[in-house]
């Protein structure tokens, strides 16, 4: 039978073809091999045994070495050792000189050593060892040799560990690399054995004969915990003394933080090779501990871009703030800034030693200093309108954010009703607007909003933030009954409601709710008359509410009225209530519901936030059922590799794990594909739902 490429196979009418050439006397080898392979494929092992045995019986089949390795790596991934070592040994005895390629191999030995047979782990490797050309031919297997390292990390000793490594690298299956070594410094730190730990990374060094071995954080942190509590730094200042032989600059950094954190510093703390960093993040964890002296004499070791990454001049400032000199700080400041007399290239230069960051940690920790930072040019509105690209859009709302927040809403104003609308369109994100006017009356925003773009109302929720305005000021019944007046004068016009349902998105809906429940009628009247024209986010509001309040009925009756159509619905208030008041039977409701009514994208999702809740709440059982579940309703496209890592971390925790055969079934990397922005999917938070509502 001719089977055309891409052409799903259907074993039923393989079995028929079978039958009737086997009828005939022809020979039907060749099929069976080919519903063989199927059920291999489709991970149907009890199938894929049982008809082996009727191969095996079969005087014209004869077994070839592919064949038997996918029984093998089928058993071993499904982790049944009894099947793969029965088919594993036959493999050797009919195919004594053919080997198992490289990630078959690498299943089979994860099998054993899970069950607690290292040494028949080790025979396995020497004995199906590729060549050096196989190795050059094949990339390095180095996610699953990974994953067996690590293993024998966890449940050998360290001794083990760097005989399996040994055995790996000079048998051609690996190269080492920074990641593969790790496992080796893991095996120490995990049995408590530091001092291991230390001599395995110098050690590595040797092996990979480069210099600037990285350790991951948390191991970091541990060594140097243990250290640090036993007062045994020394080791540790070795260590930063040889930086260059030992650790790349990026651990070597992390290293001198860890310490400065426990408290201890030492004059092994050498900070070189800084031009080499490209983030600053290494560095501000360090500068931080750092004095006013000690921060002064660092700066001229720093390019000017990492002056600005390592946001050096903010944590100047903050050293000053702690040290009670920040007065003395923006005084010698104002003295210079007179001194200038205006000259703008003079200017640029001192602007760089006041900082958004620096003013907002001074009126933070010192607010009676609010006169003396308004008077500096990077807080003068003028400064803004004359040199915008020395100061930001971003950045000027962030002072005008953190005067707020301090009370000084009259600074604050006079410097926001200086920007204009051609300033604010330069945004891209909506939220530095957002923390503002949260602060502002209905009057306010109802000023600020013809500053805005359409695109600008939506992103920054501006219509969501004007209904909590006229809640805090009690007039949210009138705001309800002008929009019920203007829906009813729209008579159906299909433009001007599109113009009004932007007045009420969900985030306003749910707010208003939350707030005074009582206006429940009125909500619900306005809703219907939008659904009674087709428009339905007010009602997915109501069903959102309803279900949050336990209203199950209520909630169902709009789905069956108004949203089981539309096939998709929004649901992320639900989830956000899950998750605020750890109720996963609420959320087991609403999986139930969106897997009879929505698509498997909505589904996948459910079920993302669920698992990631339940690790959350550390109900492991749980957890592992819900991903089960998802695997088994193929609803794993948002199902991503963190998620099942930090499930495994919890699983193992309590001396479970999360099957090999459900990891397997799972499409990592698939994700989300690049949303249409003008739609909004029941993915999306309340914010993103409320965003696009109102910019649409």
């Amino acid at each position: 039978m001719f089977i055309p490429r891409g052409q799903p196979l259907n074993p039923e009418k393989l079995k028929e073809l079978i039958t009737k050439l086997e009828s005939k006397g022809e020979n039907a080898s060749g099929q069976k091999r080919s519903l063989l392979v199927y059920y291999i494929k489709q991970k149907d092992l009890d199938n894929a045994l049982e008809y082996y045995k009727v191969l095996e019986a079969d005087p014209q089949f004869t077994p070839s070495p592919g064949l038997l390795s996918l029984l093998i790596n089928l058993s071993a991934e499904l982790e049944n050792l009894e099947v793969a070592s029965q088919y594993y040994a036959e493999f050797t005895q009919k195919f004594p000189d053919a080997k198992i390629d490289g990630n078959k191999v690498f299943r089979l030995a994860y099998v054993l050593l899970k069950n607690g047979k290292e040494s028949e782990m080790m025979d396995l490797l020497r004995k199906n060892a590729p060549s050096a050309e196989d190795r050059e031919e094949e990339s390095s297997p180095n996610a699953p040799a990974w994953r067996l390292l690590n293993l024998c990390a966890e449940t050998t000793n360290p001794e083990s560990t760097k005989r399996l490594f040994e055995l790996l690298r000079t048998s051609n299956y690996i190269q080492p690399n920074n990641v593969l070594l790790g496992s080796l410094i893991k095996a120490h730190v995990l049995k408590e054995d530091y001092t291991g730990a230390v001599g395995r990374l110098r050690q590595a060094r040797k092996i990979l004969e480069t210099p600037g071995m990285k350790l991951r954080p948390e191991r970091l942190n541990q060594i140097i915990d243990y250290y640090v509590s036993s007062g045994s730094t020394d080791k540790i200042e070795n260590l930063l003394k040889t930086n260059k032989s030992e650790l790349n600059i990026i651990s070597h950094l992390e290293l001198i933080s860890g310490l400065l954190t426990q408290g201890h510093k030492s004059e092994a703390m050498i900070l070189e090779d800084l031009e080499t960093l490209r983030s600053g993040r290494p560095l501000r964890n360090i500068m931080d501990h750092f004095s006013t002296a000690e921060l002064n004499s660092l700066k001229p070791k720093l390019s000017e871009d990492m002056l600005g990454k390592s946001m050096f001049t903010t944590i100047l400032i903050k050293a000053h703030l702690k040290e009670g000199t920040i007065k003395e700080y923006l005084a010698d400041l104002k003295a210079d800034v007179s001194s200038a007399d205006g000259n703008e290239e003079k200017l640029k230069a001192l602007i760089r030693r006041l900082p958004m960051g620096g003013i907002l940690a001074t009126l933070d920790t010192k607010p009676d200093l609010l006169p003396e930072a308004i008077a500096l040019p990077r807080c003068q509105p003028s400064f803004f309108q004359t040199n915008k690209s020395e100061l930001n859009i971003i950045s000027h709302l962030e002072l005008i954010s953190g005067l707020l927040t301090q009370g000084h809403k009259s600074e604050a104003t006079q410097v926001m009703n200086d920007l204009t609308r051609e300033d604010l369109e330069t945004l891209r994100s909506g939220r530095p607007l957002r923390n503002i006017m949260d602060h502002f009356s209905t009057a306010e925003l109802k000023s600020l909003k013809p500053k805005l773009s359409e695109d600008m109302l939506g992103k920054s929720m501006f219509t969501t933030i004007l209904i909590k305005a006229h809640l805090k000021e009690g007039t949210i019944k009138e705001y309800l009954a002008d929009l019920k007046a203007d829906v009813s004068t729209a008579d159906g016009n299909e433009e001007k409601l599109k113009a009004l349902i932007r007045r009420l998105p969900m985030g306003g809906i749910l707010a208003t709710l939350d707030t005074k429940p009582d206006l429940l009628p009125e909500v619900t009247d306005l809703a219907n008359q939008f659904a009674a024209s087709g428009f339905t986010p007010p009602v997915e509001a109501l069903f959102n509410y309803y279900y949050i309040n336990g209203l199950h009925d209520e909630a169902e009756q709009i789905l069956e009225k108004h949203l089981l159509s539309k096939k998709r619905f929004k649901y992320r208030p639900i989830l956000r209530h899950c998750s605020k008041t750890e109720d996963l039977a609420l959320g087991e409701r609403l999986l139930t519901l969106v897997k009879n009514t929505s698509d498997l994208k909505s589904l996948s999702n459910v079920y993302t936030e669920l698992i990631s809740l339940a690790i959350q709440l550390g109900r492991v059982d749980s957890a592992l059922d819900l991903l089960t579940r998802a695997v088994d309703d193929s609803a794993t496209e948002l199902i991503q590799r963190p998620l099942v890592d930090k499930l495994q971390t919890l699983a193992s925790k309590h001396g479970k794990t999360v099957p090999l055969a459900v990891i397997n079934r799972i499409a990592f990397g698939q994700g989300e594909k690049k949303k249409n922005e003008n739609t909004s999917s029941s993915s999306d938070s309340d914010e993103e739902v409320s965003r696009k509502q109102e910019g649409k």
